[in-house]
């Protein structure tokens, strides 16, 4: 699988994710492509353990752009992992193959998060995943809720860090300009997100404003 980190110049939090999310855990099969859409140093970054790893300068192009760039370059793929440069990653499971496995289970859904402090405040329970140690974990579907803070309805998917599937993702290229309006088109074509109530990563951006 190939993951897809996009970044805006904030090295000291990528290094933080890139460290993190590789703690713990053989992901062998992963190769992770970093778009980082500020023509800087990278000097801050220790890419010692990604021997597979690109580094492609965007140049300014914003994130959606840089999205769409990555899904235009790997129309083979079925999922990909996407990440952002700002989360710190805990690995208690292997929350890679949970997402594989559940989306599989159901070719509607586009998207399973593993989010710690889920901000999302309507879900519905839909069953219990088990693990390959035998935990049994909630899996909940997202559903409409409205969020008080952009005074806009939020329909589930959002580029927060997860296993999405690459081909449903890429029918709604070009991205609208904003996240809410881009998960009410999903939510609308019957597409769903699962969430897991067993978390693994948190944010730590909160305040670092994005480069725009």
């Amino acid at each position: 699988m190939k993951a897809l980190v996009t970044s805006c110049g904030r090295q000291d939090l990528l290094k933080k994710t890139l460290s993190s999310f590789l703690e713990n855990q053989h992901y062998a099969e992963i190769t992770i492509k970093i778009h980082e859409d500020r023509n800087i140093s990278n000097s801050e970054v220790d890419y010692s353990k990604l021997e597979d790893e690109h580094l492609a300068f965007t140049n300014g192009i914003g994130q959606h752009a840089s999205i769409e760039k990555f899904l235009s370059e790997n129309k083979a793929e079925k999922y990909y992992l996407h990440l952002e440069d700002d989360w710190l990653f805990e690995n208690s499971y292997d929350w890679i193959k949970a997402s594989v496995d559940i989306m599989e289970a159901d070719k509607k859904i586009i998207k399973v998060l593993c989010r710690k402090d889920l901000v999302h405040k309507n879900k519905k329970f839909v069953g219990k995943y088990t693990t390959s140690e035998g935990e049994q974990i909630n899996m909940y579907e997202l559903t409409k809720w409205t969020d008080q803070w952009i005074n806009n309805d939020w329909y589930g998917f959002s580029w927060n860090p997860g296993v999405t599937r690459l081909d449903l993702l890429s029918e709604f290229m070009p991205f609208t300009k904003w996240e809410q309006y881009l998960t009410k088109k999903i939510s609308e074509a019957g597409y769903k997100v699962i969430a897991l109530e067993k978390g693994v990563y948190s944010h730590i951006g909160e305040g670092r404003s994005t480069h725009k």
